[in-house]
Formats: structure tokens, sequence, C-alpha cells
């Protein structure tokens, strides 16, 4: 069967702020662009193909050589995607990831990180799922994570989806044309984990962790166009090394923007 090439290009950028000293602001740009495999195995769901690019600029920390870090990290990664018919009682999501992640100074069988989120889900009401499975980020400090939550959607303008580990709660706010306007807030377990050239000339990988919690709007135009406005705070920040866990280190809360667009 020839590949299918979606009209779906991502741009997506989050700006996180910087404090003063052992503090690291960030720039993240992320762009994808999805091809499918219609009916998948004899199935009635596409198989979704998603090669993605990331870079990442770093701002800090300072004061400290033993905690410096790269002005930039870069992700390349190829995802796949299956979703079951939503149509069905039950069913399954699938997907997962591998990529290289790392400053490309040092780049070892470190830098090579496979990710997974797997769940099943269960109808329970015609507007009520249950839904449960794993979530492996493959970080220094955390690889698995679990996957679990209610998808609640008591009427077409409401969509309460309080799955961890990225639950969003959206009501649609009005129509502008032909264009679906909606309010949502969101929270997430973020960032991520590469390989970088450590000041002392070795290989190291470092996590950066956090949590996200924020509030945006969403718009979705008939042509399929859509894109995304988000503000929010950033919580539970942590630096982890590997290979030298002495110099992991905290940084402060800050808040963050983030826009993306898709066509």
């Amino acid at each position: 069967m020839p590949l299918k090439l979606l009209d779906d290009l991502r741009i997506r950028e989050t700006w996180t702020a910087a404090n003063d000293g052992l503090d690291i602001g960030m720039n993240d740009i992320e762009v994808g662009i999805d091809f499918q495999f219609p009916e998948f195995l004899g199935t009635t769901q596409p198989l979704i193909l998603s090669p993605q690019f990331a870079l990442s600029l770093w701002d800090g920390p300072q004061g400290s050589p033993t905690k410096e870090l790269p002005a930039s990290v870069y992700g390349a990664l190829v995802e796949a995607i299956w979703n079951s018919d939503p149509a069905y009682a039950w069913g399954a999501s699938l997907s997962g990831s591998i990529g290289v992640f790392s400053d490309f100074n040092a780049v070892t069988t470190d830098s090579i990180r496979l990710q997974t989120l797997s769940y099943v889900w269960v109808r329970l009401t015609p507007q009520l799922m249950l839904k449960a499975g794993v979530n492996y980020i493959d970080r220094v400090e955390l690889s698995l994570l679990p996957a679990v939550g209610l998808l609640w959607e008591p009427n077409p303008q409401t969509r309460f989806d309080i799955f961890f580990p990225k639950p969003k709660l959206a009501r649609q706010f009005t129509m502008l044309g032909t264009t679906e306007v909606w309010l949502y807030a969101a929270a997430e377990y973020g960032n991520g984990s590469w390989t970088i050239e450590h000041y002392s000339g070795s290989s190291e990988q470092v996590d950066i962790n956090d949590i996200r919690v924020g509030i945006g709007i969403d718009w979705f135009a008939q042509s399929g166009s859509r894109g995304m406005f988000e503000a929010g705070w950033v919580t539970a920040r942590d630096v982890v090394y590997r290979y030298h866990p002495s110099e992991s280190f905290s940084p402060k809360d800050t808040f963050y923007l983030r826009a993306g667009f898709a066509f």
C-alpha cells in the first residue's frame, strides 16, 4: 500500500524563564510531520509514523563551573502511533519512539532512548472512559511512570482528560466563523534527558525534570489547521547527572510560555 503524506506539519516552541545563579533558561523548538499507513494490518485504523526534530537552547547555570551545561542540545526521533477503533467498547492506544538525544559532542549508547506510552481503555458509559497503562520515559532518575485516568466527555463542547502524566481539562469557548476556540488547563511531567560533554572532557547523561501546570487556548479551523498558546508555572525542577550525581542540583521555580501551530 502506498505511503500517504498527511497534511500535518507541526511546529511548537516553549520558552522557560531563568532566574539568577544556578538556574537554566530554556528555549525548546520542536518540528514534526506525520506519515500514515491506512488500515494497518487489516484493522480499520492507520499506523502513523512521525519523524521529529527538537532543538533546545540553554542559558545557564552561572557561577559554578562544575554545573556548566552546553548552550544547545538536540533530539532526533521517529515515533509510531496506533489507536484502535474508538467506536468499540474497549481498545488500546500504543505509541513508541526511538531517537538520539545529545549535544552531538558526546554521542554514546546513552544517547539512544526508547520511549513508549501504551494503555488499554474501556468505555464505562458512552461519555466516560477508563484508561490504564504505562509510560516508559527512559531517564536517569526515573524510567517508568503509571499511565492511568479517566476521559469524561459529557457533551461535544467539554473534554476532561484526567489522565496522568498529562491531564488536560478543556471546554469550547466560542466559534469564530468556522474555527472552534477552546480554553483549557493542563499539567505534565516535563522535559527530558540528553548526553553531553562534561567539563572534565568525559561524556555524561543529564536529566532535566520538572512539573508544568498551565492554562491555554486551542483553536481548530475547518481547513484542518490548528494552533495553541499556553502559559504556566514550572515547579519540582531537578538537574540530575548519571555519572557525577554529586553535581546534581535543583533550579528555582519559574514560568513558561508555549505556542504551536499545525497545518
